[in-house]
């Protein structure tokens, strides 16, 4: 974190990795607008990438040995997100507070390298993920 005069900027790295040997790294970036009496506008951006599990199948082909374990959850596959938001913030009497917060989402699955094959050729098997998220917040 570093305050200039008006702007407080927030910029953060994390690495993490476990043992399904998904590796991720997470960029996050804030600036702090401070307005007049102590109101501010926080845009946001978050950057997310992993790798897949090492058990991650997308499907798995009929007459092929079955691995020991297998899944199909897009979460633990190779994705890429990112989050861009804007928050607003209010200074309460009694040193309360209230904000709110618009963000928007965007997950993007990436292939395995599995060749679809058949029907699943007509479907997509890596869609991508949207939110909007809204919130209000109250501390007192």
């Amino acid at each position: 974190k570093y305050h200039f005069n008006q702007l407080v900027t927030d910029l953060s790295y994390r690495y993490m990795t476990d043992d399904w040997a998904i590796d991720s790294h997470t960029t996050d970036v804030k600036f702090r607008y401070l307005l007049n009496d102590d109101r501010y506008l926080e845009p946001h951006l978050r950057y997310y990438q992993q790798d897949k599990a090492h058990f991650y199948r997308p499907f798995l082909n009929q007459g092929e040995a079955l691995p020991a374990f297998a899944s199909a959850d897009y979460r633990i596959g190779e994705m890429d997100a990112i989050t861009l938001g804007l928050k607003y913030g209010i200074p309460l009497d009694g040193g309360n507070k209230l904000s709110f917060r618009v963000e928007y989402y965007l997950q993007t699955p990436k292939s395995n390298g599995t060749e679809a094959i058949g029907v699943l050729n007509e479907l997509d098997i890596y869609p991508e993920i949207d939110a909007l998220i809204l919130q209000v917040n109250y501390s007192f």
